[in-house]
């Protein structure tokens, strides 16, 4: 039975049907409630009680705490209590930081003050030692703060700049020597309004707990039920009820779990404090579980479509968890439309990844829109929420009920609640301080990036796509969690107090280590129910997007208590033929036939696997692609690269070559939705034309309906290189030619007559900067540093060599200065990683920067004669080594090998 279940069944047992009325029951989160409700709908059909029954209160923890104090302090929002603090903060510092800058601090003071008074601490004292340990250390930022201080103001204008660090040194500093007193004039200004922060109420409950608050609960009672870590006054308001005899304590807890011993840490801690109403659950948890690695986020969600249709028919509930926000909107296009209507999504959704928060920033990024002559900046504002209903206007459907609709209504009624919030609070004086356009527009940003969209639906629903905290409470008999990575499960902690974390500690504050402990009971809690679990993770292991199981997965495969089966997720590698095919051996040598043509991929596919050059470039063999769900990816390489190559187009009328690039108008290129889209459907037709000159089929077969995962990657792919793009200009950027064929010939001499064959293929980009031309060659894999290095020359035609994507483009290099499109300026060549922001394309060889192709002319043209010859007149072509072997490549099944297990 689920936990929710076994506490309704006891509730009713020992309260009575009539008594529930008396029973407020405190949950961490709202959506037990509808669950509690549910199940005593069911228990009252199984007894066929039909006299009516009036069901308990439920709310959380924080609404109870709303409730006791509402006769004595309210809630203050976060937007007016930040700039309360900031009038405090520069009273007491005598700092002119500005309001913006500070906005980032002050959402962080109000943490750290209602941290403090949530724990069983002396918040002065607290403060006095914070002010006092900062004085003992350097007087220089040391690495720790800087990194928390560029968390702290990024997004701002000035920034982290080295000609900015000292006036933040000394507005810092007396920061901490003020936090004291900021700490009690912040408090004595909040009571004085008759308000206050979450942490305040909750302090002021305990402290007045039995002369206002306890006869306000006469004849009431209370159940708190499933909670796990609790602060100090947290643990002391329950603790005072529970003497008060109106309390009772139901706890998800479990004596007999050793897989991850500090899982339970808590509730065991809680039991032994409060007593559990629970008798202790004799039944075993789930033994048998399904660990899936995958080689990128993207596959994670499209498995989701595969698992539903295997489960959608099974009795019970059925969870997909989500463990990382970024994969909601991925997740949920790979939903099968047959379940449309019957999936319920509760998870929080960023606003800053809605068309309203790029539409709002764009317009606050305009000068054009700043005050007019008369106007305030709440005019401003004004104006902003009048073009924001618009915007939505034209957006929004209703007769189309859909999630994509919904989001479209809710992110567009958020915003607008937002700015409508910002307005009043310019006119009654506490943003007085926005004097300027640019102030407005990065203090709307930063708290518009906070805001989560809430999917809320009927939680009842078969189907259920929910994030981890979300499953607090709650049990599944069928389970899907995506990103079960490190990182992830459990999430890096990202420490930026002001209070030093030795002192959190000592005082029994919240740290990055109790973190990991409400990690590891909220996601082992959930496994434990389940009649099966299926968990997947990324392995990835290049650059930026290195990933790996998460420590729990390991601690689960060592235990002893968990029956684990491993798997790894692949794309289809079937071929024509079922036959493993033998040694190639006794080859005519393809100089003696008809091979005139060598492209960079047909030598680098050579030098990784000879007899994959046969096979694919000389009986011009191919992998199967019937009923792929995930676009492969040299297809969504093609449409990223048809993408970038329209976007320009598109900014300059037309015209393909010789592109002076204007940061003007790549910002008018971003902040445009109907260029990005037109972008985005050319690099589709692309992909659509490289998939028919694979097959007989004049039909699309790529839609971006039904790619819409590849869609969002496609547009962040190029939201990134226009980016970038923008900022290069700013020193002078042309670009000469984009997916321009070059080739050049080469003559050698065989057996003593001459044979020439022509090397080519087509070049991304050929652009001019800083008096260099670069061959630019777009990379839509995974970034590594590795893959911009090579040690020697020798080592690009290596038999093991990683390198051929710079061998690749020092082929284009030579066939640019052969065709003479450089003229007399250097030119050098780059690998750009389009799915990394900021990405630096500049390759390393032979240990120093690469800025001239004449500078490895002769000795590589030599390798590279040597290494044709080879190909030309060899007459077997064996297999790689085991070890070298690609999962990706194509003819795994055919040359007898299998993807290895991880």
């Amino acid at each position: 039975m689920d936990f929710i279940g076994q506490v309704t069944r006891h509730l009713v047992s020992t309260a009575g049907w009539q008594g529930l009325q008396q029973y407020t029951v405190v949950f961490p989160m709202h959506r037990a409630g509808l669950f509690m409700k549910e199940q005593l709908k069911e228990l009252m059909q199984v007894e066929h009680l039909t006299t009516p029954v009036i069901v308990p209160l439920f709310c959380t923890l924080e609404e109870l705490v709303d409730e006791l104090c509402a006769p004595y302090l309210l809630p203050d929002d976060e937007i007016h209590s930040v700039c309360s603090l900031y009038h405090i903060f520069c009273e007491k510092t005598g700092s002119n930081l500005p309001l913006d800058v500070f906005y980032g601090w002050g959402r962080q003071l109000l943490t750290d003050f209602s941290n403090a008074d949530r724990s069983d601490v002396d918040a002065m004292q607290l403060f006095s030692n914070s002010a006092a340990a900062r004085e003992l250390e350097e007087t220089h930022l040391d690495e720790d703060t800087l990194i928390r201080l560029r968390e702290l103001v990024k997004g701002t204008t000035d920034g982290m700049q080295d000609s900015y660090e000292d006036s933040i040194r000394k507005t810092l500093t007396d920061l901490w020597a003020s936090l004291p007193a900021i700490y009690e004039a912040f408090g004595a200004s909040q009571r004085e309004q008759g308000i206050a922060y979450s942490g305040a109420r909750l302090k002021y409950v305990v402290e007045n707990f039995e002369d206002k608050i306890l006869p306000q609960l006469q004849g009431r009672r209370f159940a708190f039920v499933g909670f796990n870590y609790l602060l100090g006054k947290e643990r002391a308001l329950m603790k005072r009820m529970q003497e008060a005899g109106i309390a009772t304590f139901y706890w998800d807890h479990r004596t007999d779990f050793y897989t991850n011993r500090n899982a339970y840490k808590y509730t065991k801690e809680n039991v032994e404090v409060f007593g559990q109403a629970l008798p202790e659950e004799g039944e075993e948890g789930l033994r048998k579980v399904k660990m899936i690695a995958t080689a990128t986020e993207n596959a994670q969600a499209q498995y989701v479509y595969d698992w539903l249709e295997e489960h959608a028919g099974a009795s019970g509930r059925i969870g997909v968890v989500i463990a990382d926000e970024a994969m909601l909107e991925p997740v949920i296009y790979a939903l099968p439309e047959r379940l449309s209507g019957k999936v319920n999504i509760t998870k929080g959704y960023p606003l800053r990844n809605t068309k309203v928060f790029s539409f709002i920033v764009s317009y606050l990024s305009n000068p054009a829109h700043d005050k007019r002559d008369g106007e305030t900046y709440a005019d401003v504002l004004q104006r902003l929420i009048r073009e924001v209903t618009a915007k939505m206007e034209k957006e929004y459907n209703p007769d189309e009920q859909n999630w994509q609709q919904s989001l479209i209504q809710e992110s567009y009624y958020q915003a607008s609640v937002v700015i409508n919030r910002f307005c009043m609070l310019i006119e009654d004086g506490t943003l007085a301080e926005v004097t300027q356009f640019a102030t407005l527009r990065n203090l709307l940003r930063r708290h518009l990036e906070t805001v989560l969209l809430p999917f809320h639906g009927d939680p009842i629903t078969q189907v259920q796509v929910i994030g981890v905290l979300e499953t607090r409470l709650l049990d599944f008999d069928h389970l899907l969690v995506l990103n079960v990575e490190e990182g992830v499960i459990p999430k890096t902690p990202v420490d930026n107090s002001f209070i030093p974390f030795y002192l959190r500690k000592y005082y029994h504050m919240p740290t990055g280590g109790e973190s990991a402990e409400v990690y590891a009971y909220n996601f082992f809690r959930l496994l434990h129910r389940a009649k099966d679990c299926t968990l997947l993770f990324c392995n990835a292991t290049e650059g930026d997007n290195k990933k790996g199981m998460s420590r729990f997965l390991m601690q689960m495969l060592t235990s002893g208590e968990y029956d684990v089966e491993r798997m790894q997720l692949t794309e289809s590698c079937d071929v024509a033929t079922s036959e493993v095919l033998p040694a190639i051996e006794g080859v005519t040598p393809l100089y003696k036939q008809e091979k005139k043509k060598l492209s960079p991929s047909a030598i680098n596919a050579y030098i990784a696997c000879p007899m994959r050059f046969y096979l694919q470039e000389v009986l011009q063999l191919s992998a199967a692609e019937e009923g792929k769900i995930v676009m492969p990816q040299n297809d969504l390489g093609t449409l990223i690269h048809g993408a970038i190559e329209k976007a320009y187009t598109i900014m300059n009328n037309g015209k393909s070559n010789d592109i002076t690039v204007s940061p003007d108008r790549v910002q008018a290129f971003l902040a445009n939705e109907q260029d990005i889209h037109e972008a985005l459907m050319q690099g589709f037709a692309n992909a659509n034309a490289a998939y028919r000159r694979r097959h007989d089929n004049a039909d699309d077969f790529y839609k971006p309906e039904e790619h819409k995962a590849e869609t969002l990657v496609a547009r962040t792919n190029l939201r990134n290189v226009l980016q970038t793009d923008m900022l290069t200009s700013r020193h002078g950027l042309k670009i000469i030619a984009m997916e321009k064929w070059q080739e050049f010939p080469l003559t050698l001499t065989i057996d003593g007559q001459d044979y020439t064959v022509v090397i080519g293929g087509y070049v991304d980009r050929l652009d001019e900067t800083n008096g260099l031309v670069r061959v630019i060659d777009y990379k839509t894999g995974n970034y590594k540093d590795e893959k911009l290095v090579a040690r020697t020359l020798e080592s690009l035609f290596a038999e093991s060599s990683d390198k051929t994507y710079i061998l690749q483009t020092l082929l284009y290099c030579k066939a640019v200065l052969h065709n003479g499109l450089s003229g007399d300026k250097p030119i050098t060549s780059g690998l750009w990683f389009t799915g990394k922001k900021d990405c630096d394309t500049r390759l390393t060889i032979q240990n120093a920067p690469f800025n001239d192709y004449k500078q490895v002319q002769e000795e590589f043209e030599a390798l590279l004669e040597d290494k044709v010859r080879e190909i030309l007149t060899a007459t077997s072509f064996p297999k790689c080594a085991e070890d070298k072997c690609k999962s990706y490549c194509p003819f795994l099944l055919l040359c007898g090998r299998k993807v290895r297990e991880f």
